[in-house]
């Protein structure tokens, strides 16, 4: 009898174990739907107008979850369909040699939008950015970006926040005392980094 009762007790404790892993379980999956993602998406363009003068030739998304970057990045590099002129070249960094043998925006397509998910978007001057985006999509027969996400635009609020400051990432890292090292990060990165450090101070989270 004793080896009986020792054995229902084990059973019991190992019954009980598993509930109480299945609760945590259950909780945590909770947790992580109440979990706030959103995307800092910044990219580098041939021109400024989508399709007439300029295209993408480069895209950085990078996740933040209830307001801290988790280092998950989305970052390439895209064949534009027509050659970068030398004068943007010597702007933006990029070369038609250094995007000569990267994917076009259609064989990205499906890792870009799987990526962005449902979640916000936090662009600095959206205006901008997102109808390159949506000018590629709208060609593949895809929803536009606002069609599937909130978009913040960080110069939007700077601008009805501080009317009589200059709206730009750079001088807007200096007001705010942002000091990042550049390093080997392509110039798109580098001002993503600098636009997740300006959206914390515009939009303070508990974290």
């Amino acid at each position: 009898m004793p080896h009986r009762t020792n054995y229902q007790s084990t059973i019991q404790l190992k019954l009980v174990m598993q509930a109480l892993q299945k609760q945590k379980l259950d909780m945590n999956l909770k947790y992580e739907e109440f979990l706030m993602r959103e995307i800092v998406l910044e990219t580098e363009t041939s021109g400024i107008t989508p399709g007439k003068d300029g295209y993408l030739v480069e895209i950085v998304c990078m996740e933040i979850v209830d307001g801290i970057a988790t280092g998950n990045v989305f970052h390439r590099l895209i064949k534009p369909r027509e050659p970068i002129s030398p004068d943007v070249a010597d702007f933006i960094g990029i070369s038609n040699e250094s995007v000569s043998d990267k994917p076009t925006f259609e064989q990205i397509a499906d890792d870009l939008v799987e990526f962005l998910s449902t979640s916000r978007i936090v662009s600095h001057n959206a205006p901008f950015d997102i109808p390159f985006i949506n000018y590629e999509l709208e060609l593949l027969n895809r929803p536009k970006i606002e069609d599937d996400h909130d978009i913040v635009d960080t110069l939007a609020i700077v601008r009805s926040r501080f009317p009589n400051e200059r709206g730009t990432i750079e001088a807007l890292a200096e007001r705010f005392g942002i000091v990042l090292e550049q390093g080997a990060m392509s110039n798109a990165m580098y001002s993503a980094r600098q636009v997740y450090e300006i959206y914390k101070y515009l939009v303070p989270q508990k974290v």
